[in-house]
């Protein structure tokens, strides 16, 4: 195996990796956390079951999913849970999808 097929097999896993966090993104549910987070910097878990009117448990299991992907985090305030977006791609992915914009990192807004 040369090195050409080793790189193959590094860009194929790669590739792998962002179907799977695409295939992740592709649910109603998950994209309105996801947009609340985008919208609201300060977004709570709380902000979420209210943006979504969906169950606790619900959001919860949604919320296990994108952490476990990398997508966000959340980091407890006293007794509020913060949510927040941390894979900056998918800021821009989210930023597209939701309000058909981009938001590049230097913070310049282009309209789609």
């Amino acid at each position: 195996m040369g090195v050409f097929h080793e790189l193959t097999q590094i860009k194929q896993k790669e590739l792998e990796r962002k179907a799977h966090l695409l295939r992740i993104l592709a649910n109603p549910v998950r994209l309105g956390i996801l947009g609340c987070m985008l919208e609201n910097p300060d977004c709570t878990f709380k902000d979420l079951l209210v943006a979504t009117e969906k169950s606790q448990s619900t959001i919860s299991q949604h919320i296990t999913l994108l952490k476990t992907a990398g997508i966000i985090d959340c980091e407890r305030e006293g007794t509020k849970i913060k949510c927040f977006i941390v894979e900056e791609l998918f800021r821009d992915i989210l930023s597209l999808v939701i309000n058909d914009t981009v938001v590049t990192t230097k913070w310049k807004e282009h309209r789609i």
